[in-house]
């Protein structure tokens, strides 16, 4: 048996959400966190192709372009790491200004609305965890490189001391 509603019955809706503009530390914050992407993507690249050129040169031997090469891959490698901590360390100032502010509005408020507090923690939460993950994301992209660029020079280094080891038994 289908049951039909009454047509005079109408379904009220209460909107959660109302569209309200982020406070600015969380727009210039949202800013940085795509700056951060395009230094992943930029830096990211370039330490390929510093990766391709340590192999060409591992073919040649070519001992001092190779060395100099494998300082600078290592500094950009590591400037990913402390753009990772300098992000987390935004992802807690972010955090804190927005706690802050949530914590602000409720002593603010007569009766406390707890869907409207959730509401904005949930702004809060969303925000935050996308800079955890930018910050993760560089830190793993400047791990991952520097172990690449750690193996690359082991293995020019093992080839260098086999080639110094074969040289003294090929002038005998």
């Amino acid at each position: 048996m289908i049951l039909l509603q009454d047509a005079e019955q109408t379904v009220s809706f209460d909107p959660l959400y109302i569209n309200s503009t982020p406070p600015w530390y969380e727009k210039i914050f949202a800013l940085y966190l795509a700056f951060m992407l395009l230094v992943l993507v930029a830096r990211g690249a370039q330490l390929c192709w510093h990766l391709a050129r340590l192999r060409r040169l591992q073919k040649a031997e070519a001992t001092t372009r190779f060395n100099a090469l494998c300082r600078t891959a290592h500094v950009h490698a590591d400037s990913l790491r402390r753009f990772s901590v300098l992000t987390f360390v935004f992802v807690l100032a972010d955090f804190c200004l927005a706690a802050a502010n949530i914590l602000a509005n409720v002593a603010e408020m007569k009766s406390p609305v707890y869907r409207w507090i959730s509401r904005d923690a949930s702004d809060l939460l969303y925000l935050s965890a996308f800079g955890l993950l930018v910050c993760a994301a560089l830190y793993a992209a400047g791990f991952f490189f520097q172990s690449r660029i750690a193996c690359r020079q082991l293995s020019f280094e093992k080839k260098s001391l086999e080639a110094q080891a074969r040289a003294p038994q090929q002038n005998n």
